[in-house]
């Protein structure tokens, strides 16, 4: 049985807010989560170290899936209807680049040794 399509958006919605990079600072790590806004078409970027919602990065149209990379540089943004990848700099942007895929992008991921940034 195929999964539906909510079912996927549902489960990509999760991992969006599993994707969380932490800056340290003298004092303490400050933990930053990505969250796609699909019908903004923007990437929500929260302080998590003390719940404050920060200035929203526009990125393509329908933004779906995030991903960090291991290093901490760059968050991947697949947006769906614009068949594109949004690389924003890590931790508050701009786009640094934006990167043309397959149709429909809805996943993304990084390798460990961050060499390859991998788009379903």
């Amino acid at each position: 049985m195929r999964p539906q399509p909510s079912s996927i958006y549902m489960l990509f919605a999760l991992l969006a807010i599993l994707s969380i990079l932490t800056f340290p600072t003298n004092s303490q790590a400050i933990i930053y989560a990505y969250i796609p806004n699909s019908g903004g078409d923007n990437l929500a970027v929260i302080d998590a170290t003390n719940n404050t919602v920060g200035t929203p990065i526009n990125v393509g149209s329908n933004p779906i899936g995030v991903a960090t990379d291991p290093v901490g540089n760059y968050v991947y943004v697949t947006n769906n209807a614009s068949n594109t990848v949004s690389q924003v700099t890590a931790p508050n942007g701009p786009v640094f680049f934006t990167h043309s895929v397959g149709a429909g992008p809805v996943g993304v991921a990084v390798s460990p040794d961050n060499a390859y940034v991998y788009v379903a």
